[in-house]
């Protein structure tokens, strides 16, 4: 019994020493949380598929060639996540590095909603023929900048008092920050529904080139502004190299897949009552969901 006792108290004895351990216990808590939910996608992924090691030298080229890309497009799209961060500690001090972060932290929530929609919606562009995808890509584009819009003027409206309730008046500083960044990250948000497009046409490099001229432009741009305007132009820096990557994504939908641009930034009617019904739908759920527990 005492064995088993000890057994059922060791995650909260555990939480309350990496609570103790100030940064290094958050950087512990992190690894942990990341680990588990990798542990759980596997138990979830046992369920419908086999685990196999046994492959090709061809399938094996395949995958890396394609992957590699990935890999890259993923660390240059880091890199111009964060290198304004890295750069604002180097010219400016810790101080505009904290403001800076907490700007960065509140603006990058918008992107839940995009990145959750590119992720569902990549398997689906892959498995639909050309058409079947660009309407699928036309809806979603839509849809993401218009509750980003929303969320964005909503956001807007409340930023002051959310810094305020959060940080602390002493945060203030990161009002200006936050707000140059709004654009970019609207922007940002709209290439990730194009980013997830593009890699189910099987378009890796394109991804990867892009996400490479937005940090070379996000490079130099920081090299000018930061020094001139501070953290503000950190966030101006930001937010172009954002638009440049946005733009790179439309000019390739434009002269390589021949979607129609126009389209991309309208609803139809139709559209809106679908758009209507599934947030009726998951409302329903949400609700029923919560009586039961």
């Amino acid at each position: 019994y005492g064995d088993h006792r000890d057994l059922h108290s060791f995650p909260t004895r555990r939480s309350s020493d990496l609570w103790h351990k100030g940064i290094s216990g958050a950087v512990y808590s992190w690894q942990v949380g990341f680990f588990s939910a990798a542990v759980f996608a596997i138990f979830l992924i046992r369920k419908t598929t086999r685990f196999g090691f046994h492959f090709t030298a061809k399938d094996f080229f395949t995958v890396t060639r394609y992957s590699s890309r990935i890999a890259a497009s993923e660390l240059f799209t880091f890199l111009n996540y964060r290198l304004d961060i890295f750069l604002v500690g180097f010219f400016l001090n810790a101080t505009a590095v904290g403001y800076y972060t907490v700007a960065v932290v509140i603006a990058e929530t918008l992107w839940f909603l995009s990145s959750s929609i590119a992720s569902v919606l990549l398997p689906n562009f892959s498995g639909a023929m050309k058409i079947q995808a660009q309407k699928l890509l036309n809806k979603a584009f839509a849809a993401v900048l218009w509750i980003t819009v929303v969320m964005l003027a909503f956001l807007f409206m409340i930023d002051r008092f959310v810094l305020a309730a959060a940080f602390g008046s002493d945060f203030l500083p990161s009002l200006e920050p936050l707000r140059f960044l709004y654009p970019g990250v609207l922007l940002l948000s709209l290439y990730k529904i194009v980013s997830s497009y593009i890699a189910s046409r099987g378009k890796a490099g394109v991804i990867m080139k892009i996400a490479f001229v937005g940090l070379a432009v996000n490079f130099g741009l920081n090299l000018l502004l930061i020094p001139a305007y501070g953290i503000a132009g950190a966030a101006a820096a930001s937010s172009v190299a954002y638009g440049i990557i946005f733009l790179g994504g439309m000019l390739w939908l434009a002269t390589r897949d021949t979607v129609p641009i126009r389209s991309l930034f309208y609803l139809s009617s139709g559209d809106l009552k679908e758009l209507h019904r599934a947030i009726m739908f998951h409302l329903i759920r949400f609700r029923s969901s919560r009586k039961k527990l």
